[in-house]
């Protein structure tokens, strides 16, 4: 059986009922019944919070890149060139040919940002926290005046026996403490507990860093 109150819904089922073999002229008759209820609470935790953007490659460029292609073996870097006409000279007295300028073509990736960057924004999700109990109930079977044969049963019928401040007071205990662990998710500062450093304490160790 399925009971809502507010944004609270109880689910009260009977999962296991014990029988008396015979009473008087009745047979199967049930004294105990295992009472379970479910409780659930829906709500929406929204918050806000950053995320990181990552680049993201969307192409690449080519360019071309200048090389020398030395004619013998020399080190460019003992004395100093000079290019003309795309020929490279060696700085002397006598202008002396030691290689020529080639190009090849380079790529490399392009991205959508240059760099990492974080990103504010507000997160609406849909939240559920559920509880769970039991309890055993008796019947009384000494003054039976309307009697239902074993077979014929129904769970709704079983639970119509149930008192009903039993029930009310379980739904009230649940929901309850559905509603402190909501608020623990809605506002978790409320209930964060800690024994940080004393600001005197921290005062003092900063100045005596600094000294030192």
């Amino acid at each position: 059986m399925i009971i809502t109150t507010s944004n609270i819904t109880h689910d009260i089922t009977i999962p296991n009922l014990s029988i008396i073999g015979k009473v008087g002229e009745y047979h199967n008759v049930a004294y105990e019944a295992q009472v379970y209820v479910n409780s659930k609470i829906d709500f929406i935790h929204e918050y806000d919070t950053t995320f990181t953007q990552y680049p993201e490659q969307i192409g690449v460029s080519t360019s071309l890149v200048e090389d020398i292609v030395y004619n013998r073996d020399v080190s460019p870097v003992s004395y100093g060139t000079t290019v003309v006409d795309g020929i490279v000279y060696r700085e002397a007295t006598e202008q002396v040919a030691i290689g020529t300028i080639t190009h090849r073509e380079v790529t490399t990736p392009v991205y959508d940002i240059p760099a990492a960057v974080g990103i504010a924004t507000t997160v609406r999700e849909d939240k559920s926290i559920s509880c769970f109990s039991h309890f055993n109930v008796s019947f009384q079977t000494s003054q039976i005046e309307d009697f239902t044969l074993w077979d014929d049963l129904t769970e709704e019928q079983v639970i119509g026996w149930i008192p009903q401040d039993s029930l009310l007071t379980k739904q009230q205990e649940h929901q309850a403490t559905l509603e402190v662990e909501m608020d623990k998710v809605l506002d978790p500062l409320k209930y964060y507990r800690d024994s940080p450093v004393t600001p005197w304490r921290r005062r003092a160790d900063e100045a005596s860093a600094e000294n030192n």
